[in-house]
């Protein structure tokens, strides 16, 4: 009995035995580890092929830049990465466990090819297009191609002009011995729109409309104040415009305004209005408070910069309701009279004109 109590305590304790080793066999003698991308430092585009090496440790990057070196030892770890066209990395890592690591390198200064085509969406290649980089100039030839040689990889900006085409210019992050690069310009063009309702209300005559006058008044001060409202249909446009100048146009008709232009507020129109109805106390309200504009005043020509207003309308912001004219308050105010729709002199009446590329 003795004996057999022996025997069940020796086969316990070998049992346990096997339990220990295995666990300890189970147990990795480095459970640290360092996982992290490999990217470049200037794109920040992901390094494929780039050799990783810790402790004897190597590994290669996949396309996605990323890379993870296992069964290393805790503690600070020295990490070294090799890339081609790149500046090799030593860093200092300290291991603690599962430890995340990126790695950012930096381009080796050299030169490089670059070449490409410049051409418009519809037009196709562009010939004669001035292609500057750094102030190096080439000439883009009758298939719409440039190309310099022996390029200096760091060279930072590229800038393409062609009379009657807005200019393109951007940053360069040149990677590769050979590098391709298309531009695409687009096309400068004017178009002009004209009212198809404007209105001058006056606080001194409240309740009367001059929908029919020939003028548009603008004044703000003790006796009278005179503002305007103008419609101005903006449609047609390429689908793919990019509205660079919006300019409202009007023609002074008055001989005493002085030789400077007003401060001018402009502000989007909340509710639909008729030129023949609308008056001083029907208090037309705003979607947004009227803010200042750029203007300018030069031989009678007043010209306002609603440019924010009429890509407001283009981009859905606000629905066309119109704007409104007016301008501050003064003890000793100026007075403009501008021609309105009605004017006889169809060249003095108001226009719209809208510089965009396509």
């Amino acid at each position: 009995m003795e004996n057999q109590r022996c025997r069940a305590a020796v086969a316990l304790l070998l049992a346990g035995l096997c339990i220990s080793l295995a666990a300890c066999e189970m147990t990795p003698a480095h459970p640290g580890s360092i996982s992290g991308t490999v990217r470049s430092i200037g794109t920040r585009a992901p390094l494929q092929g780039a050799h990783v090496e810790c402790d004897g440790v190597i590994r290669i990057t996949d396309e996605s830049g990323y890379y993870m070196l296992a069964g290393l030892g805790e503690g600070w770890r020295s990490l070294h990465v090799a890339a081609w066209n790149h500046c090799s990395v030593s860093q200092a890592v300290y291991v603690a466990g599962a430890t995340r690591h990126d790695v950012l390198m930096s381009a080796i200064p050299g030169v490089t090819h670059l070449h490409g085509t410049v051409r418009h969406s519809v037009d196709g290649p562009l010939e004669g297009a001035l292609v500057d980089v750094d102030g190096l100039i080439e000439i883009t030839d009758e298939h719409g191609e440039y190309e310099f040689w022996d390029l200096a990889r760091d060279a930072e900006q590229i800038s393409v002009s062609l009379n009657g085409f807005l200019t393109s210019t951007r940053q360069l992050h040149i990677e590769d011995d050979d590098e391709l690069l298309d531009i695409e310009l687009k096309k400068l063009a004017t178009v002009i729109f004209y009212p198809t309702a404007d209105v001058a209300v006056r606080s001194d005559l409240p309740d009367s409309n001059f929908g029919g006058s020939e003028t548009l008044e603008l004044i703000n001060g003790p006796t009278m104040s005179s503002e305007f409202y103008i419609f101005l249909p903006v449609e047609g446009l390429e689908e793919a415009a990019a509205v660079t100048s919006c300019t409202l146009r009007l023609y002074n008709t008055w001989d005493g305004s002085g030789d400077d232009p007003l401060p001018t507020l402009v502000g989007h129109l909340s509710s639909h209005w008729n030129e023949m109805e609308v008056v001083w106390n029907d208090d037309l309200q705003h979607t947004s408070g009227a803010t200042h504009a750029h203007v300018s005043y030069v031989s009678r020509q007043y010209s306002i910069d609603i440019t924010g207003f009429v890509d407001d309308w283009m981009t859905g912001a606000f629905t066309n309701l119109g704007i409104s004219i007016e301008t501050d308050y003064s003890d000793t105010p100026l007075r403009f009279s501008f021609a309105s729709r009605e004017h006889p002199d169809e060249e003095k009446r108001p226009r719209l004109e809208i510089e965009y590329a396509w």
